[in-house]
């Protein structure tokens, strides 16, 4: 049996270490300029944000003094309620989601129109234009966003009838 020699090339060998630490090289400027950029993206997106982070614990409003609260925050930064309304109610609208807003207990104590010496949700003008405007979209009118809201309080008051209706069939 005849053993192949390997001739080994020094020069060859020294090339392509070079080669390959010049890629190495290259790899880490590119990754350094990718990290640096995140960076400068991430910081924008926070600047960004901060006009739309959501006061989470504000909701849902379940007193009648934090609705008041409510309808002077909106009336100083409309805007800003109108896009966390947007962020609560969509996709299926305020119909579905109020309870988000406002707490089931409150809902109890009010209606929309203000009728049976209940707090009417139509007395209060900024909230309820940000409402409207978080949900408006093509060939949504007034008269549709009343009675969707109408539906919503239906609903909510509806569903604690039922329960304790079970709860007394049940004992």
């Amino acid at each position: 049996m005849e053993m192949q020699s390997f001739e080994i090339d020094e020069n060859n060998i020294s090339s392509e270490m070079q080669q390959l630490r010049n890629e190495i090289q290259c790899l880490k400027d590119v990754t350094n300029t990718v990290i640096n950029q995140n960076v400068k993206i991430l910081t924008a997106l926070e600047k960004g944000c901060e006009n739309i982070r959501s006061p989470k614990a504000n909701f849902p409003v379940s007193s009648p003094l934090e609705i008041e609260e409510l309808e002077n925050k909106v009336k100083t930064d409309f805007e800003r309620y109108v896009i966390i309304f947007r962020s609560i109610l969509m996709p299926d609208g305020i119909h579905k989601y109020l309870h988000r807003i406002l707490s089931e207990e409150l809902c109890f104590e009010m209606n929309y129109s203000g009728r049976s010496s209940k707090k009417g949700l139509r007395d209060f003008v900024n909230l309820n234009r940000a409402l409207y405007e978080s949900i408006q979209r093509d060939g949504y009118s007034m008269s549709d966003y009343t009675r969707d809201v109408c539906s919503a309080f239906q609903k909510i008051k509806n569903k604690k009838y039922k329960a304790v209706s079970l709860q007394k069939k049940n004992k």
